[in-house]
């Protein structure tokens, strides 16, 4: 069995024309290509590679404008169950970009609520809220990840 544990959901992304030039910047062999294509195509490529599932990823970006949201990434979810799985996330700052035992502790309920609605893991993109991931205010969010017994995965670079 093959699995691609890094699908981007690009059949529900919304770009923000602010993150043009990110996207510049950091996929330049794609920029001015299109990013986003259909389910179908989705499905069709991961035929074509082989591909038995995909692991979908959702993406709560903070402030930096780009989304794709745990509602429809689940939504994709539940319409190729046979092919897709999904991590939720979710900001632990609340968009504040400032960690605190508040903004843990409703990071804590929305991470069971996303449990609650079918994904298999957690997502966290530290580097969007400006929260290193090692921060001792995110060990009862991890705790609570144990105690679900599933995985999660960390996307983080600083320059």
């Amino acid at each position: 069995m093959i699995i691609d544990f890094c699908v981007h959901p690009a059949c529900i992304w919304d770009i923000p024309e602010t993150l043009k030039v990110r996207i510049k910047q950091f996929y330049p062999m794609e920029y001015g290509k299109s990013l986003k294509f259909t389910e179908e195509e989705l499905i069709a490529e991961m035929d074509i590679a082989g591909t038995d599932i995909g692991v979908v990823r959702a993406q709560n970006s903070g402030g930096i404008g780009y989304r794709a949201p745990n509602e429809d990434v689940m939504a994709l979810i539940k319409r190729h169950p046979d092919r897709l799985v999904g991590l939720g996330s979710l900001d632990p700052t609340q968009g504040t970009n400032k960690l605190t035992e508040g903004s843990v502790k409703a990071s804590i309920d929305e991470f069971e609520r996303i449990m609650e609605m079918g994904f298999k893991g957690l997502i966290f993109y530290p580097q969007y809220y400006h929260a290193y991931p090692n921060d001792e205010l995110l060990y009862p969010l991890y705790e609570k990840v144990v105690e679900y017994d599933v995985p999660i995965a960390f996307i983080a670079y600083w320059s």
